[in-house]
């Protein structure tokens, strides 16, 4: 295969010549069954020079690629593919072009299934970067590998289910700094806190947005001009119990033990620095130096189920616990969440369901250089629940929640919280939906006013009492037509008032 495209435009300032060969020779044995084997080759060049100078302008480029390459034949168990490239990249000098960097890269790929049970799958590709001219580029002679594993398994028609991926990279990347821009309210994450009261936005005096109208920043990555080698690792693995797969109609303790099923996932994430004594493909190590981190992350969930498809009742218990560690040119900042949950469901009836959610856990986090946001939240939770079914379009829901939030550390501040609300729901199926919901919280709080750590333990409200409410329109106009009206208002401790509308109408075509 062969095809190629050539374009000459002669302008008044400059000229450009645009030339991409492209071809491609390979060979599959044993009558299209057996080994392709194969040559790629490559050409893309772009010359643009100025007329008034004779000199070819930057906006020039230009490089070459060769590549070989094998694959086995696709079957039902084992495929098996490989290539290993050169590249030439060119540029512009003055009059012509000058090589300066050579890439060559090899990859192996494939996957092997050896029964409908059972996949296995990787991707393996190593890039050694050589610079020929250091006049010509910003870029450093380098040794890059990126690679992925992934098995996924189904035993006895999703009886037990897993997916475990594994992935490593190594390369370079820029030194981050944060910064907020202030935007329109609502479309922004993050909202301003002048806790000093001095007019000068600093980095300790943002927190992420609870109400909606209040979002008015964003946070932006600035990346500096330091380079930092890094090595990367990630792991993740889901693993899911049904016993009911197997033993739907059995009774007896087999029956029993169908009722039961669980859910599990880890997910590792780790950055680190080259050369650092890390071993850089073992995700497990976590306990890590933080001259030699550059962010770590691992969340672990597990969950127990009983009768969880029974309409009628069931309950869960398990666990979660999040973790986060990155290093930015303030320092570094850690931030995590655990909990131990659980919940029980009851439906007395077609129209009457209860439902309750105990929750006991910690929040924490700690700033290396802005100690004002180090906090150690253990909390206390407690959720009842009952809903109301009148008829297929009106539906009531009635919540209470008491929260019980104790900072271990600093002032150790304490409170107290009683969250009263009622959610309204009709649905006229494929025409309007409206739901409206009222809140009370009754907050006691103690103290100091105005820290990131009273904002963390109250999110977004206020010592004493609050209110809370919502209004949602949705109506259907035509059949490609949607429109949604929306009102929200509050009045959080001593507070004024504040009053939210929003209107919006969607067309698809």
């Amino acid at each position: 295969k062969a095809s190629g495209s050539l374009l000459d435009v002669e302008g008044q300032e400059e000229t450009s010549l645009f030339f991409r060969p492209k071809v491609d020779f390979s060979k599959t044995f044993k009558e299209n069954q057996g080994w392709k084997v194969g040559f790629y080759g490559e050409r893309e060049k772009n010359e643009r020079r100025s007329i008034a100078t004779d000199t070819i302008l930057n906006a020039s480029f230009f490089y070459d690629l060769v590549k070989v390459y094998a694959q086995s034949p696709e079957t039902k168990t084992l495929t098996l593919g490989a290539f290993y490239s050169r590249r030439f990249d060119y540029f512009p000098r003055t009059e012509n072009f000058s090589k300066t960097t050579v890439a060559d890269e090899m990859n192996i790929q494939g996957g092997w299934r050896p029964s409908a049970a059972s996949n296995l799958r990787w991707n393996l590709t190593y890039r050694d970067l050589k610079v020929t001219n250091d006049d010509l580029t910003n870029e450093r002679p380098q040794q890059t590998y990126l690679g992925r594993l992934e098995y996924l398994f189904n035993v006895k028609k999703g009886f037990l289910r897993g997916n475990t991926v594994y992935e490593l990279g190594a390369g370079q990347e820029k030194k981050i700094e944060f910064t907020y821009l202030e935007v329109n309210p609502g479309e922004g994450v993050y909202t301003w806190i002048d806790r000093n009261e001095d007019g000068i936005k600093q980095l300790d005096e943002f927190e992420i947005a609870v109400f909606q109208d209040e979002a008015d920043h964003i946070r932006v990555s600035t990346f500096t001009d330091e380079f930092i080698r890094s090595n990367n690792v990630q792991f993740s693995q889901s693993l899911s119990f049904n016993p009911v797969r197997l033993w739907r109609k059995d009774k007896g303790i087999k029956g029993f033990l169908a009722k039961f099923s669980t859910q599990s996932s880890l997910k590792i994430a780790r950055k680190t620095v080259d050369n650092a004594g890390v071993q850089a493909w073992n995700p497990f190590q976590l306990s890590v130096a933080d001259t030699s981190l550059l962010s770590v992350s691992s969340n672990i969930r597990n969950t127990l189920f009983f009768n969880r498809i029974n309409p009628k009742y069931g309950f869960e218990i398990g666990m979660s616990d999040n973790q986060n560690r990155v290093i930015l040119t303030s320092g570094y900042e850690d931030r995590e969440r655990s909990e131990q949950f659980l919940k029980f469901r009851w439906n007395i009836s077609k129209k009457i369901g209860t439902s309750i959610n105990f929750g006991l856990g910690t929040r924490e986090n700690d700033s290396e250089f802005f100690n004002t946001k180090d906090y150690n939240i253990r909390f206390y939770r407690v959720a009842p629940q009952v809903t109301l079914l009148f008829n297929k379009n009106f539906r009531t829901i009635l919540k209470y929640e008491f929260l019980d939030n104790k900072n271990q550390i600093g002032n150790f501040e304490t409170a107290l919280s009683h969250d009263f609300s009622a959610e309204l729901t009709y649905n006229k199926i494929s025409k309007t939906e409206i739901r409206a919901n009222f809140s009370f919280v009754d907050v006691a709080y103690i103290g100091d006013n105005g820290t990131p750590v009273e904002f963390a333990i109250l999110q977004g409200l206020q010592n004493g009492s609050n209110y809370l409410w919502n209004l949602i329109v949705e109506r259907r106009i035509a059949k490609n037509v949607l429109m949604n009206i929306s009102y929200e208002g509050r009045q959080t401790g001593e507070s004024r008032v504040i009053h939210v509308g929003r209107a919006s109408v969607r067309a698809t075509f």
